[in-house]
Order: C-alpha cells, then sequence, then structure tokens
C-alpha cells in the first residue's frame, strides 16, 4: 500500500479521537452537545453596520477537525467556509466540488440588522489556526472586515471573495427538504463504516478507491485479496455505492450525528439531523461479492495470545508484517506462529508457540497481514479466535458479532509461505 493511503487512514484513525457522541443510560447514541454562548463585545463594541456572534472553543475546534477531514487532499484555495447569517441562525456550509457540508451553530447573531440573510465567505486554514489558539469563547465580528476575539487573542479574518466558493453541490443540498428520507442508527453505521476502512485500507492495494455498498440492513466492500461485509437491521434502507474515502469521511460525520435521515437527491446521497447536514456523490456500481460455500473446516485459537502476537510482530516489522499460521493436523496441536516482515528477501523473523484446535485433517498453512487482521481481533469478543479455512487454505474467513453487528470477513491467504531458519528471537 501507498504512502499515501496509510497517512490518511493514519489521520482519521486519529480524528475519531477527537471531540465525539456518546451513549446515553439506555444506550442510545446522544451527540456531543455545546452551550450556547453569548458574544461579549464590551471591550471591542461593534459598530452600526457590524454584528456579532460567539462560538465556545470545543465546539470551534469540533467544527474544525469535521472541516479537515471534509476538506483533506483539496487544495488551498478551495479550502473555503460559508457563512451564512440570518436573524435567528448561523450556518457554515463546505462544499469540495463531490461533497457538501451544512453545520448549524449554536447561538444567535446580536446586532443583526438589515437584509433577511446575509453571506461570507472565510479561508478554513483561517480559522482552524484560529481554532488551536482560542481559550473559552470566540467572538467574531463581521462588518466590512472581520475579526476574532478571544482570551488574550485577536486576529483579523480575511473575508474572501464570494464567487471563490464554487457551491456545486447548492442544489442538491436545497432539496433536502424535498426528498423522501428515512432514519437509521448512526452509531451502528459508523461502527461498520469505520471496520472496513481499517480492514480493507490496509488489506486492498489502492483501498481507499475501493467501492462500499450500501443496501438495506447491509455495508460491503472488498475486492481482489479481501472482503468484509456488516449486517445490522438498523443500517440504512437505501442501496448505493460509494468510495472507501468518502466513506471514511462519512463514518466520522455520524459519529457526531444523533436521530439521523438519509435520503437520495439526485446523484446525491444525504445524512442529516438537527445540526448537521452530509452530502456526498454516489456512484452508479457495487462493490464485487465474494460467492463463498460454508466451510466445515476451521482453526481454533486463543485470542489473548493471538493478538499480543500480532502487535509484537507489528512493532518489529511496522506495516508491512505478515504472521504465518502452521498446524499438521487435525484435533488438539501446537500451532507454530511465525511473523516476518512481509519482503521476500527480508530473513528476519520472530515465532511463537501456541495450542489451537484445526478440524482439517490435512492440518493447515497460511499467511495473512497483520494490520487488518488486528483491526478484526480487537472488534472480537469471544476468548477464541475461529478462522474458516476456504480451499485448502487459499482464503481465510472470520464471523463475528460486535453489539448489533455481524461482521463477515475474508482475508486473501498465501497458502504456500517460504519459511526461514533466521530468527531475530521469540515470543
Amino acid at each position: 500500500m501507498e504512502d499515501k493511503q496509510l497517512d490518511d487512514l493514519d489521520f482519521f484513525h486519529d480524528l475519531v479521537e477527537g471531540p465525539s457522541a456518546s451513549l446515553d443510560d439506555s444506550g442510545q447514541f446522544v451527540p456531543r452537545s455545546f452551550a450556547a454562548i453569548v458574544p461579549d463585545f464590551n471591550r471591542f463594541p461593534l459598530a452600526n453596520d457590524e454584528f456579532g456572534f460567539a462560538i465556545e472553543e470545543n465546539e470551534f475546534r469540533w467544527l474544525a477537525r469535521l472541516f479537515e477531514i471534509f476538506y483533506r487532499g483539496v487544495p488551498d484555495q478551495h479550502r473555503l467556509c460559508r457563512l451564512v447569517v440570518s436573524q435567528d441562525a448561523i450556518r457554515i456550509d463546505g462544499d469540495n466540488m463531490g461533497a457538501f457540508l451544512r453545520l448549524n451553530l449554536q447561538g444567535k447573531p446580536l446586532n443583526f440588522t438589515g437584509p433577511k440573510q446575509r453571506t461570507y465567505v472565510l479561508s478554513y486554514d483561517e480559522l482552524a489556526r484560529a481554532s488551536k489558539a482560542v481559550k473559552g469563547i470566540a467572538s467574531i465580528k463581521i462588518g466590512t472586515t472581520a475579526h476574532l476575539y478571544s482570551e488574550r487573542f485577536r486576529r483579523p479574518l480575511t473575508l474572501v471573495s464570494q464567487t471563490k466558493f464554487v457551491g456545486r453541490c447548492d442544489k442538491f443540498a436545497n432539496d433536502l427538504d424535498l426528498a423522501i428520507s428515512s432514519e437509521f442508527n448512526a452509531r451502528t453505521t459508523s461502527k461498520a463504516l469505520e471496520m472496513l476502512g481499517q480492514v480493507l485500507g490496509d488489506a486492498i492495494p489502492d483501498g481507499l478507491s475501493t467501492l462500499i455498498t450500501l443496501s438495506p440492513g447491509l455495508v460491503r466492500g472488498g475486492g481482489s485479496c479481501a472482503m468484509l461485509e456488516a449486517a445490522s437491521a438498523t443500517l440504512p434502507n437505501l442501496s448505493t455505492s460509494i468510495r472507501l474515502n468518502a466513506s471514511i469521511t462519512l463514518s466520522l460525520v455520524l459519529l457526531h450525528m444523533g436521530q439521523t435521515r438519509i435520503a437520495k437527491s439526485g446523484p446525491f446521497c444525504i445524512i442529516s439531523d438537527d445540526r448537521l447536514a452530509y452530502g456526498f456523490e454516489t456512484i452508479a456500481e457495487e462493490a464485487p461479492t465474494w460467492h463463498v460455500a460454508p466451510s466445515t473446516e476451521t482453526l481454533l485459537l486463543p485470542k489473548s495470545e493471538l493478538i499480543d502476537f500480532v502487535k509484537i510482530t507489528e512493532s518489529a516489522f511496522m506495516e508491512n508484517a505478515h504472521i504465518t499460521f502452521t498446524i499438521d493436523g487435525d484435533g488438539k496441536r501446537e500451532c507454530i506462529l511465525l511473523g516476518s516482515p512481509g519482503v521476500d528477501d527480508d530473513p528476519h523473523e520472530i515465532h511463537k508457540k501456541t495450542t489451537g484446535f484445526c478440524t482439517r485433517n490435512q492440518g493447515v498453512r497460511f499467511k495473512l497481514p497483520t494490520r487488518p487482521l488486528r483491526f478484526l481481533l480487537d472488534a472480537v469478543d469471544p476468548t477464541n479466535v475461529e478462522f474458516a479455512i476456504h480451499k485448502a487454505g487459499s482464503f481465510i474467513g472470520l464471523q463475528f458479532e460486535n453489539d448489533d453487528l455481524t461482521f463477515s470477513a475474508y482475508l486473501l491467504a498465501a497458502s504456500k509461505p517460504t519459511l526461514s531458519s533466521k530468527a531475530v528471537g521469540s515470543a
């Protein structure tokens, strides 16, 4: 996998750890809430032709995180935010030519008079830098110029020409209220998409362009060397496909949404709640389907020992590490785990012996990449991990439940890996 793809996935994983939603006592998904702040312009009074509004520090940074992943990879000149202000509402829009983001801020503007609605365009990068310096409350006032004030900090904000904001997606965003929508579980869908992003992004070359298909009760994606699907009755009741990189953004946005609706508007799919709307262009194709016959041949291994060895192998050999599994026959037997860097001409290895149970008479030998395997193992609850052996070990299946999702994963395996006697140590 290319370095850029790894960077994009790591960037996404870091963002997921930022301000997010939580569960209430009944297990329902609750989006993070922010207080509506009254702006304070006592030190810097508003002129007659100026209005102001305030944004709380955590909400400001939450907004910056959402727009950062939304504008990931977009040229600087197109990383713009449109501020739409009316008497009782403040909205921030983003448009990256293939998707749009609309966020209603808490609170109302102060000293707003004149037209029913005014529109301004600001640089996202300026706002992102300002969000890192704000302490407590940021008060923003706008007239012929724009300024931001916070504790021990103030700076001008550049008002960009409104013609610079493309607004290609405006028609579909404005048609949102006319679209027929249905509700779905944001938390479940986010978890399913996050797992697909983690596993497929690492298991498939150029994984970020992989197709992800949503159909009623099912999300699936894959390619020539891996397939993963997640099933749940609470997933969106809609059929569409998107690229994996778009699903990564969608997964993050869903973390910050409450009671969520999904609708189609032309070629766009739109999800929304009371504060946030995210629309993305869909694809007419579908992700490939693996027709996998059930297998009665399995390999059972202790999860704790296996996941520890996966982490040790990754630590030793970084992202391209692989583990070879070898068990010589059926029944309860010694299983040898061999960690390697996944490069044919690198002789270094680490090894571990554990006890496994195999139902295949001839035993089995296969090789799997550690990174997607680790993401799968982290989601498996049982004490033991059961691998399904398909086509004599040419690919390996893993099925498990996590909360109200049922996952089915299949990874292409090297059934005849080359072994070396030169080891760097044992685990």
